[in-house]
């Protein structure tokens, strides 16, 4: 069809970054179907997923044939496509990077969790530099201070002698709000780590399905959140 070849021509005009997430998916198609061009059928394909490319991702080849327009060539072709950005991701961790940045966290976590429906939680151990050491995963469900002890925390972080960490759980909602518990648990940690002599960096919450134009991530450090007097206030006047 005639709009097919707009994605790539933007895309070699105006580079990558210029390309909305469904121009990106049709260069990905190559071509419309009957009836559809290809920003159509891409719309379409997203809109499958609620517009959330993180499930679109997690996609097999069986499930995208169930959509009108996707094809086997088309399936395979995404799917290997979301495979290599994965494989990316494993690189880019062997190569041990800079863990001080919330948005590259939240990135990151999104790429690398099991669950998408469930609360994940990890545990960054670094290094004195903030690199990181390990990725440590301690929880799948919901983040319970009851459950998540401080030991299942400071135990590989003795394992591995880091010189700090930075706890990370996720919110299957697009919400990334800490709740009452996320706040207790922080404060026995910070506790904790504070008997330890081990840093604790920061607590991100990562919302897996980020709104538009809303914040895809809560730092407690950014928040000014990870002192436990200031802690102590929060907790004082949501109790």
């Amino acid at each position: 069809m005639e709009n097919d070849n707009l994605p790539r021509e933007r895309f070699q005009n105006q580079g990558p970054d210029a390309l909305t997430d469904s121009e990106l998916l049709a260069v990905l198609l190559r071509t419309g179907t009957q009836g559809k061009n290809v920003i159509e059928l891409a719309n379409e394909l997203l809109k499958t997923f609620d517009g959330n490319l993180l499930d679109l991702s997690s996609a097999t080849v069986q499930q995208l044939r169930e959509i009108g327009g996707i094809g086997e060539a088309k399936a395979v072709g995404l799917c290997a496509a979301f495979t290599l950005a994965k494989r990316l991701v494993k690189l880019r961790l062997a190569m041990r990077p800079l863990f001080n940045n919330p948005e590259f966290i939240a990135d990151y976590m999104r790429d690398v969790i099991q669950s998408r429906e469930k609360e994940e939680t990890h545990v960054f151990l670094l290094d004195s530099q903030s690199r990181l050491i390990r990725d440590e995963l301690v929880s799948i469900g919901i983040l319970d201070r009851a459950l998540l002890h401080p030991r299942e925390i400071f135990r590989p972080a003795v394992r591995e002698a880091c010189r700090s960490f930075i706890l990370c759980h996720t919110h299957p909602s697009d919400d990334p709000t800490p709740s009452v518990e996320d706040i207790k648990l922080t404060y026995t940690l910070l506790m904790a780590a504070e008997i330890m002599d081990i840093q604790m960096t920061d607590h991100l919450v990562v919302a897996l399905r980020p709104a538009p134009r809303k914040p895809g991530y809560f730092s407690f450090s950014l928040n000014n959140l990870l002192d436990l007097n200031g802690l102590k206030e929060q907790l004082g006047s949501l109790l």
